[in-house]
């Protein structure tokens, strides 16, 4: 049965006004708080009202809308519109995970472990329900099991995203709970952006362990340090202009190419040593090639240096097909002489 089939298969819903103490509210714990976003919501609330039901099965557990519930008691309103989905809580939540929306990792993760631990479903059955393959329904699990509570607490609170959590946080907890507990606060404390903690994660997997526990302990430290080094390069690039620019990018070719030269034995014993050959032809023939239009280019400088006249475009003052004008004329008078005594 297609997701789709699925979905129509549910009986149609009711729409129905409950007090906001109806509600069940069992699964708070699998949402991000979000409190921009909720604050925005509030207002949009208080200005327009609500638009959207939340979702609850007969029983009035809520299944979504836990962000919507929340800012209407912000706005000070005792009731909410909801939907009554007439079935069981685990359709209702295969049926919702199945919505084509943009879940938070950490929000879909949580929910597929209550369909596993607090109804009784299996991975295979939660990832048939959910049409999708059995290895997505693990990696999803992965994510929660790999995360310490510390961690996960963050994500949910909402001060450190589920990319933060998924990417840099739960693998640095597999190699190092310290430094991921270390590099959480700092995240929580200084609402690190995703870019900078994407540049401080590479930096700390390519350092060595005396590093890495400089770059754990002080963080913010070694990202303004870092920051410092860019705009030094910067000012330098600038002052130096793109001449010096040139001579850094070609001391870094030449660096690159004695590092290759060290370990070319190893390298051509491989499988892919035609592969190598021929880069190494073409990189062989571009540099012959700058090098000519350098040397080229150097020529024509010197040449116009001295100042030689270019032949090809300022042509001779006398060509050898024209004569002098005072030659003609001496030449005509002569050929009428001739003329007149013939």
């Amino acid at each position: 049965m297609t997701r789709i089939a699925k979905m129509d298969a549910f009986t149609e819903a009711s729409v129905k006004e409950l007090e906001i103490t109806m509600l069940d509210l069992r699964y708070s714990h699998t949402r991000v708080v979000n409190q921009d976003r909720l604050l925005s919501l509030a207002v949009s609330l208080d200005a327009c009202g609500q638009i959207m039901p939340v979702i609850t099965t007969p029983h009035y557990v809520l299944v979504d809308g836990y962000r919507r519930v929340e800012a209407l008691r912000l706005c000070g309103r005792d009731t909410v519109m909801a939907q009554v989905w007439e079935c069981g809580e685990d359709q209702a939540l295969a049926r919702l995970l199945c919505v084509q929306r943009r879940w938070d990792a950490v929000e879909e993760a949580a929910l597929i472990r209550e369909l596993i631990c607090g109804h009784s479903l299996t991975q295979a059955q939660v990832a048939r329900m959910l049409c999708k393959d059995p290895s997505w329904v693990v990696r999803r699990l992965s994510l929660l099991d790999s995360l310490p509570d510390e961690i996960l607490d963050s994500v949910k609170s909402g001060r450190v995203s589920s990319w933060a959590a998924s990417r840099v946080l739960a693998p640095l907890a597999r190699a190092n709970a310290d430094h991921a507990s270390a590099i959480n606060g700092w995240v929580k404390r200084e609402q690190v952006s995703t870019r900078d903690l994407k540049t401080f994660f590479d930096h700390y997997k390519r350092s060595g362990q005396r590093v890495r526990e400089r770059m754990a302990g002080a963080p913010s430290l070694f990202m303004k340090t870092l920051e410092a080094q860019r705009q030094t390069k910067e000012a330098l690039e600038i002052r130096e202009g793109p001449e010096g620019k040139w001579i850094i990018d070609l001391g870094s070719a030449a660096r690159i190419l004695k590092r290759l030269a060290g370990s070319f034995e190893t390298v051509l014993q491989s499988d892919r040593r035609s592969a190598i050959l021929a880069t190494l032809a073409e990189m062989g023939s571009l540099i012959r090639d700058l090098n000519h239009k350098i040397r080229s280019s150097e020529d024509d400088h010197a040449r116009d240096g001295r100042g030689c006249a270019d032949l090809g475009t300022k042509g001779n003052e006398n060509p050898p097909d024209l004569r002098d004008p005072e030659d003609i004329e001496k030449h005509r008078k002569t050929g009428v002489a001739g003329e007149g005594a013939g």
